[in-house]
């Protein structure tokens, strides 16, 4: 029987009483075990006694609050472009023409022009969610403590890019062009805007849910983003600068009205990651 009595004992040491102990090995091993520090098992004691492990790597694909947000925006959009099919229809048939005094249109109702403000909401929210996931994959050496707030501030702020440059456009042509030429260039922006939403919501689906690389998600997100801005060009070509000697107007045009804009929302991005991320 071991007692207490033969065991050195001193003010910062417990020891477990009366233990049948088989042999030396055991002994030891019991002692490893059993032993504790007074000021961990000291009332109020702050110390904590234990082996720090590393945290998990965040992964937005196993964020229950953007799953469910995400499937929740799909079927919305869903919805929206099921109601606005119309309107789709007859903006990709007009897409590489313009239309005329003599064209026939058929009038566009309220119910399809609100199912586009939806779709370009739409794609706000996935190029927002794009964002996160790009900045959450390369952030090895940061700790996102701050998740639930960086998305929805990635949202707005890309909700304010396209609005900010809605306006920005409406000013520019209010100037210099007519009424029915800011009508056709608004429709086709709504069109192309709520587009790129649809087509790149599959390819960064895959890239949170699936196992498609990151690398190729850009290059096809890249891809879609490219060919919608050579659209609006050709579509801003055909509306405003077909006219003879006005063609290298539209370099100036579109450039400043495309890149002012961008650079904003580069910037409020930049300066919202480096603020909401803990370096660690």
């Amino acid at each position: 029987m071991l007692s207490t009595d033969s065991i050195p004992q001193d003010s910062t040491t417990v020891y477990l009483p009366y233990v049948m102990l088989p042999d030396s090995a055991a002994e030891t091993s019991w002692q490893s075990s059993c032993l504790w520090t007074a000021d961990s098992v000291r009332p109020g004691s702050k110390s904590v006694v234990g082996v720090m492990g590393a945290p998990h790597s965040y992964k937005v694909g196993a964020d229950n609050a953007i799953s469910v947000s995400v499937m929740v925006m799909v079927v919305v959009a869903m919805l929206a472009l099921s109601a606005s099919w119309g309107f789709v229809v007859r903006q990709g048939r007009n897409l590489f023409y313009r239309e005329n005094d003599r064209t026939t249109t058929v009038p566009d109702t309220k119910k399809e022009l609100n199912s586009q403000l939806i779709l370009v909401a739409f794609t706000a929210f996935i190029l927002a969610v794009m964002y996160f996931a790009c900045t959450s994959a390369n952030a090895s050496k940061v700790l996102s403590n701050l998740a639930n707030f960086s998305l929805p501030l990635y949202i707005m702020a890309f909700v304010g890019y396209f609005l900010f440059k809605a306006a920005f456009y409406q000013l520019v042509n209010w100037v210099f062009f007519d009424g029915k030429e800011i009508e056709q260039w608004n429709k086709s922006q709504l069109f192309l805007t709520a587009m790129e939403g649809l087509l790149v919501s599959p390819i960064i689906l895959f890239y949170i849910y699936g196992k498609l690389p990151l690398y190729i998600a850009l290059i096809c997100v890249g891809f879609v983003v490219i060919l919608c801005k050579i659209l609006t060009f050709y579509k801003c070509y055909l509306i405003f600068f077909r006219r003879i000697g006005a063609f290298l107007q539209i370099f100036l045009y579109f450039c400043a009205l495309e890149l002012i804009p961008l650079a904003i929302l580069v910037g409020i991005l930049e300066a919202s990651n480096e603020n909401l991320n803990i370096n660690f």
